[in-house]
């Protein structure tokens, strides 16, 4: 398991704070060696945080891995094709759909990246 070298709450301050990217990294690989229901939600929060906050290109492609992850969508994140979603509820839908809007705008992802999901 990677364990946190730092104090977690400075991390965590530093990623919700100043945007640090290595922060980040280090908190990101934290959580993806907890457990799933740990994970999915605090990976999205600051995920979310270090991509709208401060625009890093990274933290929008890890919370879409996470919001898939969370409603077991099986996928290959570098393949948006492979992305369906046609089993969640429209709920669960309409999140993913708004995410990949924002990651659109931001020029994250192309049009026809986002064309093969909504499909």
């Amino acid at each position: 398991m990677n364990s946190i070298s730092q104090d977690y709450d400075s991390i965590i301050d530093r990623v919700k704070v100043y945007g640090d990217k290595e922060a980040y990294s280090e908190l990101f690989y934290h959580l993806k060696d907890t457990n799933f229901e740990g994970r999915t939600d605090t990976l999205m929060f600051y995920s979310k945080i270090m991509a709208l906050k401060f625009n890093y290109e990274k933290a929008y492609i890890d919370y879409l891995d996470a919001v898939t992850e969370k409603y077991k969508i099986e996928k290959n994140i570098d393949d948006y094709s492979t992305i369906n979603l046609s089993n969640l509820k429209t709920t669960e839908k309409n999140e993913i759909i708004e995410w990949l809007k924002i990651m659109l705008e931001n020029k994250i992802i192309s049009n026809i990246q986002y064309d093969e999901v909504i499909k």
